[in-house]
């Protein structure tokens, strides 16, 4: 009889280690090691061919690999990582992956309306990303690609600005603003400032394509294609709720401009907003008045009594 009960108490002690032995492997939690932000997606799996993934919280059911003597963590972006059982029981089943740069080359978006290598495309495009904004300051979208050095603008007042392609301009200079047309072919021949609608504070990168893209886009693009890409909302990685934003105020003593600038972005894991909100003021174009006479202008024009007049501009004493 008391072979049988000690039979029994040692089958129950191994079965109660067993069990605590699968409770304690079913689950293994993968983060990264410099931010310590659990990592979702990353790819569990053994050259047997068993595999799974990580959920959002970064964890994963590793109960199929329970028999196997090793398992692979691996995620782009990331050093592969091989462990075995005993070392990731020695983690506390908490495995952190460490990030790994790596180079890659540039690519241009929609410069031919799909993305492609930079180094593939035959025309010239310019790039303008958020930092070169930021660096730049530009008062308008016009101003934005004035300071690239790579655009002409022509101005007639100090807060607007018609870009110029291969000196072509308006209906011949196709813009785009995410995809949407802001002109086409019946649009007049002349300047134009439809530019300056797009706010470039709210610009996440602009491109410029400089040459004929009349086949892609049609015949309003002769000049080139100007191509902006606003704020957009993303998601969280997880269930964390993220708030993000910024806000900019700007001086320009030549312009008298004022301008003040925020933006925030609410990141959830099903729902993300943007919202952006810019506001400028510029002052009226006014010429100099110090240099040779003959290059002052001597009369300017002003309302008396509903009647428009010329009217001499006095002339500081010393002249």
């Amino acid at each position: 009889m008391w072979i049988r009960a000690t039979i029994f108490i040692l089958c129950w002690v191994a079965l109660a280690q067993v069990s605590t032995a699968q409770s304690d492997w079913q689950v293994v939690k993968v983060v990264d090691r410099i931010s310590n932000a659990p990592l979702e997606f990353v790819s569990i799996h053994h050259p047997s061919g068993i595999h799974t993934f990580t959920n959002s919280k970064g964890e994963a059911d590793i109960t199929p690999f329970l028999r196997l003597d090793s398992l692979h963590f691996t995620m782009i972006g990331y050093k592969p990582l091989v462990l075995s059982r005993a070392e990731i029981a020695a983690r506390s089943y908490r495995i952190e992956l460490v990030p790994q740069t790596f180079l890659l080359g540039e690519f241009t978006v929609s410069a031919n309306r799909w993305e492609q290598d930079g180094e593939r495309v035959t025309k010239q495009v310019t790039v303008i990303r958020t930092k070169d904004i930021a660096a730049f300051q530009p008062g308008t979208a016009a101003d934005l690609f004035e300071s690239s050095g790579e655009v002409f603008v022509q101005r007639s007042q100090l807060g607007g600005g018609s870009p110029m392609l291969r000196g072509f301009s308006a209906n011949r200079v196709l813009i785009v603003v995410d995809g949407v047309r802001m002109n086409n072919a019946i649009y007049r021949s002349g300047n134009l400032q439809n530019v300056i609608s797009v706010d470039p504070n709210a610009v996440e990168r602009a491109e410029v394509l400089h040459g004929p893209g009349a086949i892609s886009y049609g015949s309003d693009a002769i000049g080139g294609v100007i191509d902006f890409h606003l704020l957009a909302p993303r998601f969280s990685p997880d269930t964390t709720l993220l708030l993000k934003g910024g806000s900019m105020l700007l001086y320009g003593s030549a312009a008298q401009e004022r301008t003040g600038h925020l933006h925030l972005q609410l990141n959830g894991r099903k729902v993300a907003v943007v919202g952006s909100y810019s506001q400028s003021e510029f002052d009226d174009l006014r010429s100099g008045t110090v240099g040779p006479k003959e290059f002052l202008r001597q009369w300017y024009v002003e309302r008396i009594n509903g009647v428009t007049a010329w009217s001499p501009i006095p002339i500081r004493a010393g002249r």
